[in-house]
């Protein structure tokens, strides 16, 4: 009987093309005999066939045993997604309701952090601090704010049809993607690997700015944590918040869209609607 288990299992792992499914069941099956030699063996098997896999999906960074040792991806430019070019910027098809930019608002390559902006605004500055935030108001909701140059930094500073993301946006980015630690030419960040059809882009940590005026000169390749600001405004409470995608490399609890006050210097990843192309 074990004998018949382990090569029902084995063929499942061997066939030409095992899906995710059978992957998954013959983990599931592993784990029950896991003390066993026979479940170490099965579970091994497993692993190797899921990772192969996600290569054939698109689903595993190419070059990902290219690593530093502590778990951080080494990229380059080849391994993301080339872009398209619309209105002189680039975007990748995540599969998501929303085209992404392969650059930040102010940058030329994906590496770079580009401008820090405070929520509504649309000019970079010196510094970033609560007293000199000037767009702030609860009456800029989201659909008074994304698309309008006024408080928009992508459209004002892209033009055309390139806007800020929303929060629902940023969270489907953050929830149909894979995060990955990553460095590009020096630069930490996340490799986002898209689960719908595993497309790439790279997103730099670009530091929130904020109280410290040496903020905004710091070299970025210092930075492991990063924050981007989408076009939602926090409605509930009387606080002068916004909500932004937060994150540390190092840390994978912590990324999130969450709220931030308004006044801080964040980066800026643009969006087009898939009905403007």
């Amino acid at each position: 009987m074990k004998h018949l288990f382990m090569l029902i299992c084995f063929g499942l792992l061997t066939c030409a093309a095992p899906s995710n499914a059978q992957i998954l069941v013959v983990k599931a099956l592993g784990k029950v005999v896991k003390k066993t030699k026979i479940g170490k063996e099965l579970n091994k098997k497993a692993g190797e066939a899921m990772n192969n896999l996600e290569s054939s999906l698109g689903l595993r960074a190419p070059g990902a045993a290219n690593g530093d040792g502590n778990g951080t991806l080494i990229l380059t430019e080849d391994s993301l997604t080339q872009g398209v070019l619309h209105e002189g910027h680039y975007y990748v098809d995540l599969g998501l309701p929303v085209m992404w930019a392969t650059c930040n608002v102010g940058a030329n390559h994906p590496w770079e952090a580009g401008e820090y902006f405070s929520w509504c605004e649309t000019t970079p500055k010196e510094s970033y601090n609560p007293e000199n935030g000037t767009n702030y108001s609860h009456s800029n909701t989201e659909d008074v704010v994304k698309g309008n140059p006024q408080f928009d930094a992508a459209s004002k500073n892209w033009g055309g049809k390139w806007r800020m993301p929303t929060m629902y946006e940023m969270t489907l980015l953050k929830v149909q993607c894979k995060w990955e630690p990553a460095k590009l030419n020096g630069q930490n960040g996340l490799l986002l690997t898209s689960k719908k059809n595993g497309n790439k882009i790279f997103i730099p940590a670009a530091y929130a700015c904020g109280g410290d005026p040496n903020d905004k000169t710091r070299d970025t390749k210092e930075f492991t944590s990063g924050g981007y600001w989408t076009a939602t405004v926090q409605e509930s409470s009387n606080e002068s918040e916004a909500f932004a995608l937060i994150f540390d490399i190092n840390d994978s609890d912590k990324m999130d869209v969450d709220i931030e006050d308004y006044w801080l210097g964040m980066s800026v990843r643009a969006v087009l609607d898939k009905s403007s192309l």
